[in-house]
């Protein structure tokens, strides 16, 4: 590999670089002194990224780094929903699941977050200047019923709703298998029989989720100023409002 290649890679790492040059120290003169004419930024320690003359900033966007900080990192929860053009707000911080986990940092006023790898199953890889790895919209679906939190709360995911006109539900059942969690099985089942209209989810798909709940009854959702007093769901064994649909913006579609 050459400078010219490694410039069109777009990013790149040190391990790259290094193969560009005779010795390590070529290299990093190479480096910095192509940092100091802001040819190229440092995104963290051992990744760089290119810099578009025209404008001085980087070629990249957010997603296309976040896929690249690690071998096995992809965009996740509602960083997820924003790329797939679901969510509700843009935040200045990309989930990043991986299974080789970084220390929390900054990059162009964006901050990037490691968050738990749970299985590779359900990543798409879009082809672009620089590829971009990002969960499907099941996954993310599951992914934020699963941790409400990173998907920006309960009101975020509601209105990423209203932007999914279908959702395939055998995708849906086998990431749930993967997770292998009754009560994700019960959260799952109990806000999705609201949708189930809207994503053309069928009766099975609710059986086979029944089938897998747990025997334990738990409160979720305990947002009485939002939903309403929680009730007791017999379908679900879940203590939680008794409808997202009434009680939060109307319905999915906003009407």
């Amino acid at each position: 590999m050459n400078v010219t290649e490694l410039f069109k890679k777009l990013i790149f790492t040190s391990e790259e670089l290094l193969s560009c040059f005779d010795t390590q120290s070529q290299a990093y003169y190479w480096a910095s002194s192509a940092r100091k004419k802001n040819n190229i930024v440092m995104i963290k320690k051992g990744l760089y990224a290119a810099v578009n003359p025209a404008t001085g900033l980087p070629y990249v966007s957010k997603f296309m780094v976040a896929s690249n900080l690690t071998q096995s990192s992809c965009v996740a929860y509602h960083s997820a929903l924003e790329y797939h053009g679901l969510a509700n707000q843009v935040y200045n911080n990309v989930y990043v699941s991986t299974v080789e986990r970084f220390v929390k940092f900054d990059f162009m006023d964006t901050e990037y977050e490691s968050v738990k790898f749970n299985f590779p199953e359900g990543v798409d890889e879009v082809v672009s200047s620089v590829n971009i790895r990002v969960t499907d919209v099941e996954r993310t679906v599951v992914d934020c019923i699963d941790n409400l939190r990173l998907a920006g709360g309960i009101e975020e995911l509601l209105n990423a709703f209203a932007f999914i006109k279908k959702l395939d539900e055998n995708k849906l059942l086998h990431y749930l298998k993967l997770y292998n969690t009754k009560v994700l099985y019960q959260k799952v089942g109990y806000i999705l029989r609201q949708y189930a209209e809207e994503f053309h989810l069928s009766e099975n798909f609710f059986a086979e989720c029944r089938k897998r709940i747990g025997k334990c009854c738990f409160y979720f959702l305990k947002d009485t100023l939002t939903f309403g007093e929680t009730v007791l769901s017999p379908e679900w064994n879940i203590m939680a409002p008794a409808s997202l649909r009434n009680d939060y913006l109307g319905d999915a579609n906003g009407s």
